[in-house]
C-alpha cells in the first residue's frame, strides 16, 4: 500500500510539474545560420510553452528591433538567447526593453563588442545564466566568463559544459531544462 501511494504522490507531482512547465512562456532567439527550427529549440518546445521568431542575421538592429517587438508581444516569462541571439539578449538587457530571466547558450555578446571592458555589463537584479562549451572554437567561452562576474552576484551563473558551440548536449538533457526553471524562480524569488 506504502508504494502505490509513493507511485501516485511522484505521478501527481510530475503531472503538477509539467503543467507548471507548460504554463512557462520561453522566447527562443536562435543564433547565426540556425533557425527556429533548432534542435535546442525543438526541446523546448516539448517542455515549455515555446515562442521563436526566425530571423535573417544579417542586420543587427533588425533582427534587434523583430525580437523587441515579439517580447511585447509575447511578454515571455524567459528568454533563451543562443549565441548571435545571446547577443540580442544581452542587447535588449542593457537597454531594458527585456528585464527578466534569461539563458544565454554560448553568447557571442562579448564578441560583437570585441571584449571591450566598458560595454561588458549586465543590469542588477536579473537572473542570467551561461551555459557554455569548453570546446568551443566559434565563440570562445572566454566572453561568457567575463560577462558572468557582471550583475547581481547571486542571480548570475556560469555553467561550463563539455561541449562544442552549437551545445547538442543539452538537448535531451535534464539540466537544460532545470536551468530553465531555475533562473525564472531564482528571479522570482528575487523580486519578493
Amino acid at each position: 500500500m506504502k508504494s502505490i501511494n509513493v507511485q501516485f504522490r511522484t505521478t501527481i507531482r510530475n503531472l503538477i510539474l509539467i503543467m507548471l512547465d507548460k504554463a512557462l512562456k520561453v522566447l527562443y532567439i536562435h543564433g547565426r545560420r540556425s533557425s527556429s527550427q533548432t534542435g535546442k529549440c525543438q526541446f523546448l518546445k516539448q517542455h515549455f510553452d515555446v515562442y521563436a521568431a526566425d530571423m535573417p542575421t544579417k542586420d543587427f538592429d533588425a533582427d534587434l528591433n523583430l525580437q523587441e517587438k515579439f517580447v511585447k508581444e509575447v511578454q515571455p516569462d524567459v528568454i533563451v538567447g543562443s549565441s548571435y541571439g545571446g547577443a540580442i539578449a544581452v542587447t535588449m538587457l542593457q537597454k531594458g526593453t527585456w528585464k527578466g530571466p534569461t539563458i544565454l547558450l554560448a553568447q557571442a555578446f562579448a564578441r560583437y563588442q570585441s571584449y571591450d571592458p566598458s560595454k561588458l555589463w549586465l543590469p542588477e537584479g536579473v537572473a542570467i545564466t551561461f551555459i557554455h562549451g569548453t570546446k568551443d572554437k566559434i565563440v570562445e567561452i572566454e566572453g561568457s566568463r567575463l560577462l558572468s562576474i557582471k550583475g547581481t552576484p547571486q542571480l548570475v551563473e556560469m555553467i561550463e559544459v563539455s561541449d562544442e558551440h552549437e551545445l547538442n548536449s543539452l538537448i535531451d538533457n535534464q539540466m537544460f531544462l532545470d536551468s530553465v526553471r531555475e533562473v525564472y524562480e531564482k528571479q522570482k524569488r528575487y523580486q519578493e
